[in-house]
């Protein structure tokens, strides 16, 4: 072989070996960028899938929110309340208690889990308040009589009035004041709490006669007399087609319904004050008669309502009302009035077990 072909030979297999390398390293090459692009990918659905997780897990918390909203406003939970939902492959955990940030406020913190993500939303509302809780509520304008003493020690005496309030000589609030008008006289009144005007009107829930008759345990029809009042199981609810005079003593847990007018002719206490609860429907008015000079003492509670809006209460002689108090669509003549409100009302689930209007369900 002369010089000539075997330089040739070398050429072509110098340029045979070029081409391999060209081709592993363009092979390489590939393999390192077709790897990036995998991983940038799987990146970037990892990011999107994240991303939708995420989305899922704030329409859950949102979920939380309006469920916490719902258990709070219509039914009626005790706070603080703490509720756990699962729907689908997600769940929420939502919180509802009380704001000390704000005053009269709730606060509702709801967290959205959807597989590893989680997403937390707060709303703070309007604390929801209760004709139960008070211990006068009026559903129109009052005139206070010449002596009004609601609550004792600064506490459980809050008031609420549809209208507005006149204050004649001197009243002492032990709590908060609410009035949807204005206060006439306002340096007559102490307040030991909050006084507030032009505040958005309380509800005064409808008395579903109808349904309270469906419940009864026991049912008297027209005028009838107790001159005392045993509830013979917890929560049980006696009912009356017409007119009652009470008085007495009332031993047991129940709901009172009278579907006419109430005159609470004598005193009306309980067997054991921290057994006992009386709460009275009336559909009528809610009279007690007697002289200036006497004192009539009343415990339980009395919501005095109809769909005409004149369910009234009036009081000849001093009336003390412990333990309740009374809620009404209007107050007429009365001279003297001292209530205290029962504080269970606020801090159990007493209104819910009675099934008082509002609560029935």
């Amino acid at each position: 072989m002369n010089k000539a072909t075997r330089a040739s030979k070398n050429v072509i297999a110098n340029m045979r070996g070029s081409a391999y390398m060209i081709a592993m390293i363009t092979l390489v090459v590939g393999l390192i960028l077709g790897l990036a692009l995998l991983r940038l990918a799987g990146g970037s659905t990892i990011q999107i899938r994240n991303s939708v997780d995420v989305g899922k897990a704030a329409c859950l918390a949102d979920a939380g929110i309006n469920y916490g909203y719902w258990q709070y406003m219509y039914s009626h939970v005790t706070l603080p309340h703490t509720a756990t939902q699962q729907l689908g492959s997600g769940s929420f955990t939502v919180t509802v208690s009380e704001c000390p940030d704000v005053a009269n406020t709730v606060k509702i913190q709801a967290t959205g889990h959807y597989r590893d993500m989680t997403y937390r939303r707060t709303r703070v509302i309007a604390k929801k308040v209760s004709i139960y809780e008070m211990a006068l509520c009026v559903g129109s304008s009052f005139s206070a009589p010449r002596s009004l003493i609601t609550g004792s020690s600064g506490e459980c005496g809050d008031v609420y009035i549809n209208g507005n309030l006149a204050i004649q000589r001197q009243a002492i609030i032990n709590g908060d004041l609410h009035t949807t008008g204005t206060v006439l006289n306002p340096d007559a009144v102490t307040v030991t709490g909050t006084l507030t005007t032009g505040a958005p009107a309380i509800e005064f829930p409808p008395i579903d006669l109808g349904y309270y008759g469906s419940r009864a345990n026991r049912t008297y029809y027209g005028s009838t007399r107790f001159t005392s009042l045993d509830f013979t199981v917890p929560y049980e609810v006696v009912y009356v087609d017409g007119s009652l005079q009470l008085r007495g003593t009332v031993s047991g847990i129940g709901l009172l319904v009278v579907d006419g007018d109430l005159q609470v002719i004598g005193d009306v206490n309980y067997s054991s004050i921290s057994l006992d609860k009386l709460a009275v429907l009336v559909a009528g008015r809610l009279i007690v008669p007697g002289s200036s000079g006497l004192t009539r003492k009343v415990y339980g509670f009395f919501y005095v309502h109809n769909t005409d809006g004149t369910g009234c209460f009036e009081s000849a002689p001093k009336a003390e009302f412990k333990l309740g108090g009374v809620a009404a669509d209007t107050v007429g003549s009365v001279q003297y009035l001292k209530l205290i409100a029962d504080p269970a009302y606020r801090e159990t689930d007493l209104a819910h077990l009675l099934r008082l209007p509002g609560y029935e369900h």
